[in-house]
């Protein structure tokens, strides 16, 4: 049996269990400030539960929910309608902020137990809310949940965001790909070195990465965005950069998490055809062979499930599911 602690906010959360959340998360965000940053984000409150297994300080599974409003589908004639405030209906989304936007992330060990605990816990949420639930699932964690076989809102999906480092060097990947995605990959970096002239740049913090660049005020801009401000927060690891006559066209996060996971994303302040985002993935990986301690590497941003897994990405099942409350 697990017992569960509830949290309303981030900041309620014990400071001593920070390392503890991290390990449990290790392969799914980067670090505890990502998760604080997820919840900056969103309109609407989110809450927390912890899994603690009896004679363990440290959480043995994470879930959370936001209590959302869904906007109403609209029709050929809807400016025909009369105005109604507050028509929204309401629903829970359990989702973290992971790669896949899991909605119980769980040791594995703990699963068997997790199970009641998790139904005890859906079954309080429709009383006190009386709304709908959303959940996404790892499809090896689908025994938390009763009564899947009966469901009609079902949906399986597909996520392939990371990679385990099987090789001794950059070299040895390269040659493990099928020949023409190697010789595609090859004209790539001929292309940007003899053609396009762009410089590969690497540093250990935003504010180096921009510092002295002609189009330095464009770059801090992005210090104000929030889709993108998240990744400077808590930041360690390495911003590599494309860069030619002293302007960064290109900005990549390699960012160090917990027990040699990294993650990354990118962002062309300099959109050119020329370049395409297997290039930049490629950038990330050649790197990430250089770093020994590395091994195992996850894409944060969107591409598609099919590319990632023809460059050595793994892919996991994943099943959606709609509880209705009636």
């Amino acid at each position: 049996m697990l017992m569960v602690h509830t949290y309303h906010s981030i900041t309620q959360i014990e400071p001593d269990l920070i390392k503890g959340i991290e390990h449990l998360l290790k392969e799914h965000v980067p670090s505890y400030e990502w998760i604080e940053s997820f919840e900056k984000d969103q309109d609407e409150m989110v809450t927390y539960y912890l899994f603690f297994s009896s004679g363990h300080n440290t959480p043995v599974g994470f879930g959370q929910f936001i209590h959302k409003k869904e906007s109403p589908k609209k029709s050929l004639f809807s400016f025909l309608a009369k105005k109604v405030t507050s028509s929204h209906k309401k629903f829970i989304e359990w989702t973290t902020p992971s790669l896949a936007g899991d909605s119980f992330i769980f040791d594995p060990l703990y699963l068997n137990e997790a199970k009641s605990e998790v139904q005890l816990l859906i079954s309080k949420i429709f009383e006190e809310h009386k709304s709908h639930q959303k959940i996404r699932l790892y499809a090896p964690f689908q025994k938390i949940l009763e009564g899947l076989d009966q469901q009609k809102n079902i949906q399986n999906l597909e996520f392939g965001h990371s990679y385990i480092k099987k090789y001794d060097s950059y070299k040895s990947y390269m040659d493990s790909l099928p020949r023409d995605l190697n010789q595609q990959i090859k004209r790539l970096w001929k292309n940007l070195a003899q053609n396009l002239k762009l410089n590969l740049g690497e540093y250990h913090s935003f504010n180096k990465a921009i510092a002295s660049k002609k189009n330095v005020n464009d770059l801090k801009e992005l210090l104000d965005d929030p889709s993108f401000s998240k990744y400077n927060t808590g930041f360690r690891g390495h911003i590599l950069t494309l860069e030619k006559n002293n302007e960064v066209s290109t900005i990549i996060y390699l960012i160090e998490g917990t027990d040699g996971n990294y993650f990354y994303d990118f962002l062309e302040i300099t959109p050119n055809r020329q370049l395409i985002e297997l290039l930049f993935h490629q950038i990330v990986l050649m790197k990430f062979y250089e770093i020994q301690e590395g091994s195992r590497l996850h894409f944060l941003g969107d591409f598609s499930n099919e590319e990632l897994q023809s460059l050595g990405f793994d892919s996991k099942s994943y099943i959606d599911v709609e509880l209705s409350y009636e």
